[in-house]
């Protein structure tokens, strides 16, 4: 794993410029390299960012639920949700996003099963929360896999999620090319955004890697 400072130190080599500032708190800078770093996080299936939670827990006939607090995890994508099947030895079964109202609407007119039909995500305003439809049969743990967002990146010591020094080298151009298209030096930018794809592409096999997605990560205003 990288710091932010080493991120920034290499960053500064290819904006060219060496008052880069990318570790002081409420610079244009940082908020900038947290932006790109969260959208390379999202873009990419990162296993450092794969999460499985097992601490919510079903209550018997009971549809809604508070979801996970933002100090357990804060998924940016939920890949697969699982529940205990109480009918079949606690086997975890997966439960779909419902596709649709109409279809939300019939699963609740039927009889508690032990593995519901759909799940829905909702918010009150205050906390976020998940429903299921029919309701639950059983008491059982919920089986939650997704992808998470990075934690914040808040000062030079702050260490990236990715876990090889590459993965760091290529978020360092990707800061890089932002900087430089922001400012007009789309040649450069280009050259230095193509510098992270080059690096990305040792990292993930190709059919997984966007160039249109992670060129619109580094485009400037004025692009």
């Amino acid at each position: 794993m990288k710091t932010l400072s080493e991120i920034q130190t290499l960053a500064r080599i290819y904006a060219r410029n060496q008052n880069l500032d990318l570790t002081t708190s409420g610079s244009n800078g940082l908020a900038t390299a947290n932006l790109v770093y969260r959208q390379l996080a999202s873009m990419l299936p990162w296993p450092e960012l794969r999460r499985v939670d097992t601490s919510l827990v079903t209550v018997a006939d009971q549809e809604e639920y508070d979801w996970l607090d933002t100090s357990v995890a804060t998924y940016q994508n939920v890949v697969t949700l699982e529940l205990q099947d109480g009918d079949n030895n606690d086997k975890y079964e997966i439960i779909t996003l419902s596709p649709d109202e109409v279809t939300w609407n019939e699963s609740g007119h039927k009889t508690a099963q032990a593995i519901p039909d759909h799940y829905v995500m909702f918010s009150t305003n205050i906390l976020n929360r998940i429903a299921f439809r029919p309701v639950p049969k059983y008491a059982k743990t919920i089986k939650i896999t997704g992808i998470i967002e990075p934690e914040e990146l808040l000062e030079g010591n702050s260490k990236v999620a990715f876990t090889t020094k590459s993965a760091g080298d290529a978020l360092a151009f990707m800061i890089a090319s932002t900087w430089l298209n922001i400012n007009g030096k789309q040649d450069l930018g280009q050259q230095t955004f193509q510098q992270a794809v080059a690096i990305l592409r040792t990292l993930f096999d190709d059919d997984v890697i966007s160039t249109g997605q992670l060129s619109s990560i580094v485009s400037g205003p004025n692009d």
